[in-house]
């Protein structure tokens, strides 16, 4: 329903059932839309690690907790606008615990003591479909049809991988879902330009399609890397 407000400024938010919004055509009230919550395996997993990890922040000791502190006090978030965000020792902990108990790992009680997120992703990702595998692959040395990330080998961890829905090739930004389908162990001792497949997606890829991707490392240290995302286009796997 469109209205005029009579009393003060243009409307927002809700009360009891209803909810004021505006569009260009003006101010207007719509019935609140109640969220659905599907409550999927997926879901339940992620909110399941979130539990265990608040959980296991407070099982720390003061010790412990003080050193997470210290480690978020001395490692800024910067956003897309260059500026920096400190956030709390309990943010970093839960960050890197939720993502490990994600992928099997075990949660990292010991903060970590080199101040940085790790090595970030910025290498180019095209989406692997070998005939019978349609595996992603992950590459630290020269671009070619496999997918690679570029620094990863450097140091012990695991690297997670996200993918989106197909989506048209015209779009160029992807906001979500994205659905985590693999991960793969990483080691210093990777030689530059030895492939690391990290598995097949729950659905079928199929060659020509845009497919959304994220990428990010937990390092056993217990840090977590910046997340890399890209569009990437499926292709055929010529290995």
């Amino acid at each position: 329903m469109k209205f005029v407000p009579s009393i003060g400024a243009d409307y927002s938010g809700s009360l009891g059932g209803i909810t004021a919004s505006r569009n260009r055509y003006g101010q207007y009230f719509r019935r609140k839309a109640s969220p659905v919550n599907p409550s999927t395996t997926r879901q339940v997993e992620v909110r399941t690690a979130f539990a265990t990890a608040i959980v296991g922040w407070t099982a720390l000791t003061t010790a412990q907790r003080s050193a997470w502190n210290t480690y978020a006090a001395n490692t800024p978030f910067v956003d897309g606008l260059g500026n920096q965000k400190i956030v709390t020792g309990q943010n970093m902990y839960v960050r890197s615990a939720v993502l490990r108990l994600q992928l099997g790992e075990a949660v990292i009680a010991t903060a970590p003591t080199t101040y940085n997120f790790g090595n970030p992703v910025t290498d180019y990702i095209p989406i692997n479909s070998g005939t019978g595998s349609n595996t992603i692959g992950l590459d630290s040395g020269t671009l070619s049809t496999d997918a690679y990330v570029a620094g990863l080998a450097s140091e012990d961890g695991d690297v997670a991988a996200y993918i989106g829905a197909p989506i048209n090739a015209s779009r160029n930004f992807y906001k979500g879902p994205y659905q985590l389908f693999a991960s793969a162990a990483l080691t210093a001792a990777d030689p530059s330009g030895s492939l690391i497949s990290i598995g097949t997606p729950t659905d079928t890829l199929v060659i020509g399609q845009s497919r959304p991707m994220r990428l990010v490392v937990v390092y056993d240290d217990g840090r977590v890397s910046p997340t890399y995302a890209t569009i990437g286009t499926v292709v055929d796997d010529p290995v």
